[in-house]
């Protein structure tokens, strides 16, 4: 049974972490833990809470952007789509989509691995297809390790969270969610420390997550969805976790 199954059909989910446990020393197994348990602390990936921004106006049109994004959304002035991306400077940059590829940035774009078997789940989760791509693009993921998988001890979960957005990271009732993928090999081993000095203080890594591809263009011309995530180098990730006092919010 899928993993929304389990949410949607009357199976109780495991109460994780257990409820005044402090510090995390156990993760869950399987797929049905309970999200409402779950204490996120998204992490901006650059050793500090705040980033600042190179400009704060569509590089379309020109309007200034208010309330700054902070993924890509669609400029409320002329509907293109407005990219960030954190630069080599520090400094988040809003940019055009025929720029982000070309743009030096500092945040690695963590790849998802094995999106392939979790394509229901992600299409649940985007809300829905458009020509260009899902419906909903912009979540958060919580990376939760899963030391009983039998291919690899460390692997590490991406699980999408019902949540709206990094700045409000709390409970959307009623909003799909669910595992979408699992880190690579080498980024689970890497991002590690990051996640166990969040644990250590009762809490779980979060970070920004962008699904691509899942387009519909008709005649059978469908995308299959993907995951990537936006979050900042391990060493950065790490201070910025172990400064944490207590879990964000």
């Amino acid at each position: 049974m899928g993993f929304l199954s389990r949410l949607f059909g009357g199976k109780a989910l495991e109460v994780w972490p257990p409820p005044g446990s402090g510090a995390i020393t156990t993760w869950p197994s399987g797929e049905s833990f309970d999200p409402t348990w779950i204490s996120l602390m998204v992490l901006t990936g650059l050793g500090r809470d705040e980033r600042s921004y190179a400009r704060k106006d569509c590089p379309y049109c020109g309007a200034v952007q208010d309330p700054l994004p902070k993924m890509k959304r669609k400029c409320p002035s002329c509907g293109q789509p407005v990219f960030v991306r954190t630069g080599a400077d520090g400094l988040r940059h809003l940019l055009r989509e025929a720029d982000v590829e070309a743009h030096v940035g500092y945040f690695p774009v963590l790849e998802v691995a094995g999106e392939s078997h979790y394509q229901r789940t992600l299409e649940r989760i985007a809300g829905g297809r458009t020509p260009h791509g899902p419906r909903n693009t912009e979540h958060i993921a919580a990376l939760i390790p899963d030391p009983a998988n039998a291919h690899d001890t460390n692997a590490v979960r991406v699980v999408v969270m019902p949540v709206r957005s990094a700045a409000n990271p709390t409970l959307q009732r009623g909003q799909a969610w669910g595992l979408v993928g699992y880190l690579t090999r080498k980024d689970a081993v890497a991002y590690r420390p990051v996640i166990d000095a969040a644990a250590a203080v009762g809490a779980v890594i979060g970070c920004m997550a962008e699904l691509t591809g899942g387009w519909d263009r008709g005649t059978g011309d469908r995308g299959f969805f993907g995951v990537i995530l936006h979050l900042g180098l391990p060493r950065d990730c790490e201070a910025e976790a172990a400064r944490r006092s207590r879990p964000f919010p």
